[in-house]
C-alpha cells in the first residue's frame, strides 16, 4: 500500500489572534497552559503561518494586517520554533513585497529581481 503524505494547514487562527493582540487582547496569545494558541501550537510542523496573502489584505482587502505592524507580527511568528519555515529553513530571512499575492515574480518582477540581486551581492554566506 502506498504511503500517504501529510498536508499543511494555513494558520488563519494565529493571524486572527495577532489582530486581537493589536487591540490589547494579549491574553489571546497563550492558552491556560502558557502555550501559543493557533495551529502553530496544535500542529507546528505543518502550520503555514502568515499575516497577509491575496485572500486577506494584499489584494482583496479582507481584514488586512496593519503595514506598520508587519515586522512585529512576523517577529512573533518566526520566534516560535517548530513552524514549518523554521524547521526547513532555519536561516531564512523574510522579505515582504507589498501588494503582491502568491506570484510576486509575476506581479512585482522588479521588486523580486532587486531582492535576488541584493541577496546575491550582499546577503549570502
Amino acid at each position: 500500500m502506498p504511503q500517504v503524505g501529510t498536508s499543511s494547514a494555513f494558520d488563519v487562527t494565529t493571524k486572527g489572534i495577532l489582530h486581537s493582540a493589536l487591540h490589547n487582547q494579549y491574553w489571546r496569545l497563550i492558552d491556560p497552559q502558557g502555550k501559543p494558541t493557533g495551529v502553530m501550537e496544535w500542529w507546528p510542523s505543518h502550520a503555514v503561518t502568515f499575516l497577509e496573502n491575496h485572500d486577506t489584505g494584499s489584494t482583496q482587502g479582507h481584514r488586512p494586517f496593519p503595514q506598520d505592524k508587519l515586522s512585529q507580527g512576523y517577529a512573533y511568528i518566526l520566534s516560535h520554533p517548530g513552524t514549518r519555515l523554521h524547521c526547513e529553513l532555519p536561516n531564512a530571512i523574510v522579505r515582504q513585497i507589498p501588494d503582491s499575492g502568491h506570484l510576486p515574480h509575476i506581479e512585482k518582477p522588479k521588486s523580486v529581481a532587486k531582492l535576488i540581486a541584493d541577496f546575491v551581492l550582499h546577503d549570502r554566506c
